[in-house]
């Protein structure tokens, strides 16, 4: 007869894990809130020492890309640990040109043009500093946040040229160049929207990094890199709307793609709806909506769907649209 005990030990250390952040809410909210734990108990598992996995199988590798927003999820549930191994690990596959690799295969890098890399690392960083208050960490990786920003700033300069001032180009001035950063762009790389704020992102948490450490130098020369990005990125998307005729955001240049899920982050995790136009953020949500719901209401043949459309939710209670969201 087995004993229970190495169960029960298991499951104490589960709930000890996994109860470090308590949450009140009314009991028919109660799924949400084992969802969640359950989410963070997936991340743990598919951890293989500091790296943060997506998954088992195919998926054991390990992105910046993932493994910023599952070293933020864990940071909300008390894994503070868990994120700074993670993004200390990360920190030493970064390129001397301050390149953040887009993902590791065990230690190997893979130097992908993916562009968003960069400024999801410095995000990390600061995320550390922002839910665990370690300002020790700032200093140790700041050597290396800098190198992205400047890595992130080499990059555009190759669409600050004067041939992107003016003309068919213009559309592109100040952008992050051409990447594959979202999968459906693998065959074609193009300006990813995506990239760009994730930079902002970035660029805006460097900032606040330098003034916490009393770098006020490095501080006064990032600041103009992030409030000129800022004015390039709602024009090019301005621009693109009015190039191609749309009433929604596109989330790339080239393609004028309609993706909300994608263009969500500027609502959430960068915090910058301010740069998009109010009535093409409607409409884009207004549009994922009207699929989602011919698809499940079977008007629509589907077979898959994406994990990455939960960003959806975020975005809608930004807008107030609540309702929606649940």
């Amino acid at each position: 007869v087995h004993s229970p005990r190495p169960f029960a030990q298991a499951a104490a250390a589960w709930r000890s894990k996994l109860g470090a952040i308590e949450f009140y809410l009314p009991r028919t909210a109660q799924t949400a809130a084992l969802a969640c734990k359950t989410a963070a108990a997936h991340i743990l598992i598919n951890r293989d020492g500091p790296a943060l996995q997506p998954g088992p199988r195919r998926y054991t590798r390990c992105w910046m890309r993932d493994g910023a927003i599952m070293a933020a999820a864990l940071l909300r549930m008390g894994g503070l640990d868990e994120a700074k191994d993670f993004v200390r690990w990360y920190a030493r596959f970064q390129s001397t040109d301050g390149n953040i690799p887009c993902c590791l295969d065990g230690e190997t890098p893979d130097w992908l043009p993916e562009h968003d890399s960069h400024g999801q690392f410095i995000y990390t960083v600061m995320e550390c500093y922002r839910l665990g208050g370690d300002v020790e960490l700032l200093r140790e990786l700041w050597p290396a946040v800098q190198r992205a920003v400047d890595h992130i700033q080499k990059l555009r300069r190759q669409r600050l040229g004067t041939e992107y001032q003016t003309g068919a180009l213009a559309n592109r001035y100040g952008l992050l160049p051409e990447s594959v950063s979202h999968e459906g762009y693998l065959a074609h790389p193009v300006h990813a929207y995506w990239d760009d704020f994730w930079a902002l992102r970035g660029l805006k948490d460097a900032v606040t990094m330098a003034q916490i450490l009393g770098e006020a130098s490095a501080a006064a020369v990032i600041a103009p890199w992030r409030d000129d990005l800022r004015p390039c990125l709602a024009a090019s998307i301005r621009a693109v709307m009015e190039e191609r005729r749309l009433d929604f955001l596109p989330a790339s240049v080239e393609w004028a793609d309609p993706d909300p899920v994608a263009m969500t982050i500027a609502l959430t995790l960068v915090d910058e709806a301010q740069l998009l136009p109010p009535e093409a953020v409607a409409r884009s949500f207004d549009l994922y909506l009207q699929h989602f719901r011919a698809m499940h209401q079977d008007q629509v043949p589907w077979s898959h769907y994406t994990p990455y459309e939960i960003r959806i939710i975020g975005g809608l209670v930004r807008l107030g649209r609540r309702n929606e969201a649940q």
